[in-house]
């Protein structure tokens, strides 16, 4: 059947609640998680900022629980927050409700059975990668807006001083960004043992470079957290001027102005042509995450 206008964009304002007044990340016909599919590797880091910041893919919920979103009327939207069931919604049918609202629930466990044993150990490690698996979920009845991936890496340095092995496997949990995790840079992974199996977080890791003092440092990224969940914040208390043994530079080609000022900001970041250049930052030995620990 013709749906007359369907191809056209619309304005949808409405509202989307999760517990604990978590904000709710929509996206338009499940767009995120398909790039992080095998089959869409190639797109590139640039452009996947450029249709997270562009309203006719995604949108966030404010502190009011608000969000503005242009889908096509023909698109699907899919809302999603940590620890709760996502949902999907045709866009005509949001369009004929008076006050546009979704309610996220709780998720609860695709595995029935309980665990209880509390938090046995956290490990702070430097590693690299050595391989990536994508993990396909069997769970029914579930849409997932992050992906799962069976990770190994192999270790360059123990940050706490109580791993022992010199490659380390983990489950990672990454929303949104697949291409973050190609890169073979050496990264600071935070990962948490818990009933038996060790889980990361994909926005508990960032890359880090040697200084010229042979010390780990992690260029000024104002998005930087370690565990949301609990507010540790990953940057130390104010960023420093690191000397890199060698240049800490991102492209910046096809990324929008205002993209940049947000995440490349002035005077951490020096921007020559299509570069941005990391002069700020903190060492990794100064994080508050390891002083409290």
């Amino acid at each position: 059947m013709w749906c007359t206008g369907c191809s056209h964009r619309v304005l949808l304002e409405g509202t989307a609640v999760a517990n604990r007044n978590q904000r709710v990340a929509i996206t338009v016909n499940d767009t995120f998680r398909k790039i992080s599919s095998s089959k869409f590797k190639s797109v590139s880091r640039s452009r996947i900022y450029r249709m997270m910041d562009n309203p006719k893919f995604s949108a966030t919920t404010d502190f009011n629980n608000r969000y503005t979103i242009r889908p096509k009327k023909s698109d699907t939207l899919y809302f999603s927050a940590s620890g709760h069931v996502s949902q999907a919604h045709a866009v005509a049918d949001i369009l004929k409700q008076k006050y546009k609202y979704v309610q996220l629930e709780k998720k609860p466990p695709c595995d029935t059975s309980k665990c209880d044993t509390a938090l046995l150990n956290r490990y702070i490690l430097i590693a690299k990668k050595v391989k990536l698996n994508f993990i396909v979920d069997n769970c029914p009845n579930r849409i997932k807006l992050y992906s799962e991936y069976d990770a190994h890496y192999k270790v360059t340095e123990d940050m706490l001083g109580n791993y022992k092995s010199p490659t380390i496997k983990f489950r990672v949990i990454e929303p949104l960004r697949k291409p973050a995790y190609e890169s073979d840079e050496n990264v600071l992974l935070l990962l948490d043992e818990h009933c038996g199996e060790l889980i990361h977080s994909g926005d508990n890791r960032i890359n880090v470079y040697q200084a010229i003092d042979g010390r780990w440092a992690l260029p000024y990224y104002p998005l930087n957290f370690i565990n949301k969940e609990q507010g540790e914040l990953l940057q130390g208390p104010k960023p420093q001027l690191i000397n890199f043994a060698s240049p800490v530079a991102f492209p910046i080609k096809d990324i929008s102005a205002e993209m940049i000022a947000k995440l490349y900001p002035s005077p951490y970041y020096r921007i020559e042509g299509n570069t941005a250049i990391a002069l700020y930052g903190n060492y990794v030995d100064d994080l508050k995450v390891l002083r409290k620990r």
